[in-house]
């Protein structure tokens, strides 16, 4: 106990090597002229647009990645007002081995931006492993790993990008699972980041929202998998079954699709039961004896009126 430190122990905090500067737009103090952009303390710095600005710019975020420096501008965008008819509801599943699985029957495999890779990444690492750090060749290797690097990340972003507004334009109502994406990194971190699991979640979420649609996830905690979905026999089996038969009714049934199916089904019962959407029956569907499910918002704003499914 003699030697024991007397000073206050204080632990060291992480060092974030993101070099960033943000700024906040007042009195028209971040604007674009003649293909520049013109931020305070830092002056007019050229750039290329990506797209064409919506509104007025809100902040501004400059920050280097990937050896690239990169500007994010923040602008106000109107959402489309609320579809009061609904005429879809699809469930999706996200696993390995396909990266999303409709309960409508779409499929979209894993493009594995990481595994396609990972032979030259680890060519370059052995380089840097031998170089003498500090010299000119170690950094000439260095930028060409973090150029690599970068190039993952814009494929995996490209990716989920693509799916996210596929998913955001084919249906109305779009049930997730709540997965712990955290917890699953411990498990198998190379397959989950490979996956953008949760970056196809967070895209989609406001994309939906943007057109108007409704997005809702699922407990964490609700069984999905294994549910046949013709007499919802729950199955308990590993990871390395895809296809299943039924214990109860013999259906041969893929193990992805009957989860995605088990999540619309519960999404449903709990839009339903929290009484958002309610469903109904259109008119020409009245004396037809083929049903399609049909929602309608429950919950309105003050003046609003309800109007028949048509």
């Amino acid at each position: 106990m003699q030697k024991f430190p007397t000073c206050k122990v204080s632990f060291k905090q992480k060092k974030l090597h993101n070099n960033s500067f943000r700024c906040v737009n007042n009195s028209n103090c971040i604007r674009i002229e003649n293909g520049a952009v013109s931020i305070p303390k830092i002056g007019k710095v050229p750039i290329v647009l990506h797209r064409k600005l919506v509104s007025e710019i809100k902040t501004v975020t400059v920050q280097l990645s990937h050896g690239k420096w990169n500007v994010s501008l923040t602008q106000e965008v109107e959402c489309k007002t609320a579809k009061r008819v609904l005429h879809s509801i699809v469930g999706y599943d996200i696993n390995s081995q396909h990266t999303v699985v409709g309960s409508n029957g779409w499929y979209v495999k894993n493009p594995k931006a990481l595994k396609r890779s990972s032979t030259k990444l680890k060519q370059i690492q052995v380089q840097l492993s031998r170089r003498e750090k500090g010299s000119s060749r170690w950094h000439k290797t260095k930028s060409r790993l973090n150029t690599l690097h970068g190039k993952i990340s814009r494929q995996r972003l490209a990716f989920a990008h693509e799916v996210s507004c596929s998913i955001a334009k084919t249906s109305d109502i779009i049930v997730f699972e709540d997965l712990n994406v955290k917890g699953m990194q411990q498990f198998n971190g190379h397959m989950v980041n490979d996956n953008a699991m949760g970056m196809i979640t967070s895209l989609t979420k406001y994309k939906v929202e943007l057109n108007g649609g409704i997005y809702h996830e699922i407990g964490r905690f609700v069984k999905s998998t294994g549910i046949c979905y013709q007499c919802k026999h729950p199955h308990k089996f590993g990871l390395i079954v895809r296809e299943f038969a039924c214990e109860s009714c013999g259906l041969v049934q893929c193990r992805d699709l009957a989860a995605a199916k088990s999540i619309e089904n519960t999404g449903e019962n709990d839009l339903m039961a929290t009484g958002i959407v309610a469903r109904v029956t259109p008119k020409f569907q009245q004396k037809t004896s083929i049903k399609t499910k049909v929602f309608e918002l429950s919950k309105f704003g003050v003046g609003t009126e309800k109007k028949e499914a048509a």
